[in-house]
């Protein structure tokens, strides 16, 4: 979908995000800033990475509701729901791009908890971030979208620390076999963490989805101290039967990958996310694991197909 088609959808979302959660746009804070960088990831792709996430939270949120509502029929319990956030983040900040004017952007903890209280579920929280600065401004976001949506702060826990020596705890007490939910992986170095294939094959996770959001060029980089894990490797961890991968993005290939256990759960065509199986998802796997030098030889070989639509 051209820009221009994309950005009132951005804009209408993100106004209305702000109305539900109680936040004013104009005085949320931006991101701080160490030697000049921002200490939360900002782009010209942000804005767009936080529109796709959107629809798939709030798919799966829709999903888990309509599970329960199925089971309260049947006079079962329903189900609880676990939202884990490795990398949170303030929840919503103030950017502004290169180019055009400053947006006012609603991240993934407060996505995740905006959708929970809507769609009426049954819900645990864990919302991890390390960085010292970030925290007080996450917890500010937090406490006025809890005051203002009427949720639950027992439910909700900001865990201070890296999320590679926190998280298996956290998950080992609270989260069980038989719970839904979603866990959001948005971490730079998603490729080099040991520590997060461990936590993706935690038994607790067994049903509970994944949002994956990637660099594909990190795969790529000719010259690496530690070889990375693969594209195929990372999936394999997750140990989820069912995969969807959206357009990439930007210069550095960023995408959302979406893996559940759930064969009924439908495809998010209105975010661009197809079957990762399907000749089009084959194709972005594709390009996500190969340079352009590399699939130029493919294609002068006539092994690859060069017209679908990425």
């Amino acid at each position: 979908m051209p820009a221009t088609a994309i950005h009132p959808k951005i804009d209408a979302l993100f106004e209305d995000l702000h109305k539900r959660l109680g936040l004013d746009p104009h005085a949320l804070p931006e991101t701080p800033t160490k030697h000049g960088r921002p200490t939360v990831g900002v782009s010209e792709e942000t804005a767009m990475k936080h529109w796709e996430l959107h629809r798939l939270v709030d798919v799966v949120c829709s999903y888990s509701a309509m599970i329960n509502r199925g089971r309260v029929r049947d006079r079962k319990t329903p189900l609880h729901f676990a939202g884990i956030d490795l990398a949170a983040g303030l929840g919503a900040y103030g950017y502004q791009p290169q180019r055009g004017r400053r947006q006012a952007l609603v991240g993934s903890p407060l996505q995740l908890l905006e959708a929970v209280v809507r769609h009426g579920l049954s819900y645990r929280l864990g919302l991890f971030e390390r960085d010292t600065d970030v925290l007080p401004l996450l917890r500010q976001n937090l406490a006025n979208a809890i005051k203002h949506l009427g949720a639950d702060s027992d439910r909700i826990e900001v865990v201070p620390g890296d999320f590679t020596t926190t998280a298996e705890n956290w998950i080992r007490r609270n989260v069980r076999q038989w719970m839904i939910g979603l866990l959001i992986v948005d971490v730079n170095a998603v490729f080099d963490s040991p520590q997060l294939l461990r936590i993706a094959q935690r038994p607790e996770l067994k049903m509970v989805d994944v949002a994956l959001h990637i660099p594909a060029t990190m795969l790529k980089w000719p010259e690496r101290r530690i070889p990375p894990s693969t594209l195929e490797q990372l999936k394999g961890s997750f140990n989820k039967q069912f995969w969807q991968v959206a357009p990439s993005r930007g210069n550095y290939q960023w995408t959302w990958l979406y893996a559940t256990n759930n064969p009924r759960m439908r495809e998010l065509s209105e975010r661009g996310f197809v079957a990762i199986d399907s000749p089009i998802g084959k194709a972005r796997v594709h390009r996500l694991s190969t340079t352009t030098p590399e699939r130029l030889r493919l294609l002068q070989s006539e092994l690859f197909e060069p017209v679908l639509d990425l």
